[in-house]
């Protein structure tokens, strides 16, 4: 049977796709092809997924080599033979996931009658007073408190509002209930209070804003008795962020009553972020930095690559502060416990690799980061609402964070959005910082005291009534620590006054 496969040793794999995304892949089977006049292979015997298998992937290797890349789809559960005869060089660009031993399908082995043959099955699932609750429909179904796989003996569930909402898609347990999500809206408790499960109940408590997707909620816990100390902070599914102890007052006609994203970066949100994907939305709350962190997707990408940050630190002094980055990408985030009992974050990204963030590593892949701020547009009406109205003679900016390095940094200075010509360049070395300078690669590093304190102070020229900096280093691998802009400025006069 002549055919158009390279000759060599090839390696073949089969992944399953379901709404959820795709499974890993199996260990490859070997296939050697060594004769061009019989160049085809007929696989057979592919595996069928379970309910909710919507396609099949098949990958090959090229001749002699391990990678995998997509050979063909199989838009369907049923078909099980398959005909290559597929040259090396028209494989596609795909890479099959990272193969592991971890099985990546268990059915849960004593479900309910609702959901053991077929039909809707489970897209979450939480703790619920030493059980696990699962979300399926609008039913919530809790299994046995000796064995989480066991719904069956003492089947337990709950309708939720069957009439509301497309369906249930996350929950969470908080303040000892059980609080249930619906997408696009609808939130719910669980007033389990009651150690006979007979008599446990269902509310609503409200209708006017649901949940992204089951991984969009955490549970905030804040180092001090500040507004976030203990609280649930979710997305909802036009990407703001809410905190569930503020929903209530929606029922009272406050349509921002519980976002924190609203007015710092709802814009961003809307401008930025893919709201098809955000059912895959990953948010987690690092208690060690104080700092909520969300993996979206951004427009035109298919991947969690885009991370949204809230750190929570000093609330008093400076609010919620948001900032975000595209490195790495996070299709699952999650907490661990480092060697030194400190709580990281880790995220895994769509190439199989799980990353642990949180770390002083200023490269990758041999290529040196570079480093970047952005300041709003700050009129300082939270001083004082009648600073919004009054032009400002702007004189010093004073810079304080933490000295890193024998190097100046630019900072860019916006008076009512317009570029100045004057460019500031503080240095970062600190206060009669001891400096030694080694060569290490490419890029210089200094060894300063990492308590050495900086503190800068520059001229400001300019009036207007709002000002903006922009701070950035040119030469890549090189880094700040800025922990504050302090500005000061003189009363000019209110617009229209001629001052």
């Amino acid at each position: 049977m002549a055919g158009a496969i390279t000759i060599g040793l090839h390696r073949y794999a089969v992944t399953l796709v379901t709404a959820q995304g795709e499974t890993q892949s199996p260990a490859p089977t070997l296939v050697q092809i060594e004769n061009a006049g019989r160049a085809q292979v007929a696989i057979t015997e592919i595996p069928t997924g379970p309910v909710g298998t919507v396609s099949r992937r098949i990958y090959r290797s090229k001749a002699e080599e391990t990678a995998l890349y997509l050979l063909a789809t199989l838009a369907n559960n049923t078909d099980t033979e398959y005909t290559d005869n597929t040259p090396d060089g028209s494989l596609g660009s795909t890479r099959a996931p990272v193969y592991d031993s971890t099985a990546s399908i268990h059915r849960i082995s004593r479900p309910h009658d609702d959901w053991a043959t077929g039909g809707d099955q489970p897209s979450a699932g939480f703790l619920l007073e030493g059980r696990l609750a699962v979300l399926v429909g609008h039913f919530l179904y809790v299994s046995s408190r000796g064995d989480h796989e066991d719904f069956l003996t003492s089947p337990l569930s709950f309708p939720v509002f069957t009439g509301k909402g497309d369906r249930l898609v996350g929950g969470i347990y908080w303040r000892q209930q059980g609080w249930l999500f619906k997408r696009p809206r609808g939130i719910y408790r669980v007033d389990s209070s009651n150690v006979d499960t007979g008599q446990w109940q269902v509310h609503e408590h409200t209708e006017a804003v649901g949940l992204a997707g089951p991984l969009a909620v955490t549970v905030v816990k804040g180092s001090d008795e500040n507004e976030f100390f203990d609280d649930v902070v979710f997305v909802d599914p036009q990407g703001s962020w809410h905190r569930l102890s503020k929903t209530s007052a929606y029922q009272e006609g406050d349509v921002n009553a519980a976002s924190i994203s609203e007015t710092t970066y709802g814009k961003f949100i809307r401008d930025t972020v893919d709201k098809r994907r955000l059912p895959f939305c990953q948010l987690i709350y690092n208690s060690s930095l104080e700092e909520l962190q969300a993996g979206v997707t951004q427009l035109g990408s298919a991947t969690n690559d885009l991370r949204i940050k809230a750190n929570l630190k000093r609330l008093k002094d400076y609010g919620i502060r948001f900032h975000h980055s595209t490195y790495p990408s996070c299709e699952a985030m999650a907490l661990k416990q480092d060697n030194d009992g400190v709580i990281r974050p880790v995220a895994g990204g769509s190439d199989g690799f799980v990353r642990q963030l949180d770390q002083e590593i200023y490269s990758h892949d041999d290529a040196a980061y570079s480093s970047e701020f952005w300041t709003y547009d700050d009129d300082f009406r939270d001083l004082n609402p009648k600073l919004a109205l009054l032009k400002k003679n702007y004189h010093f900016l004073v810079v304080e964070g933490v000295a890193v390095g024998n190097w100046t940094m630019a900072i860019e200075v916006y008076i009512d959005g317009v570029l100045q010509h004057t460019v500031l360049e503080p240095s970062l070395r600190g206060q009669d910082a001891d400096v030694a300078v080694t060569d290490i690669g490419t890029t210089d590093q200094v060894h300063i005291d990492p308590n050495k304190p900086l503190r800068v102070t520059l001229r400001l020229r300019g009036r207007g009534h709002r000002i903006a900096f922009r701070g950035y280093l040119n030469t890549a691998g090189r880094y700040f620590r800025i922990s504050r802009l302090l500005v000061l400025f003189s009363a000019g006069g209110f617009s229209g006054e001629g001052t």
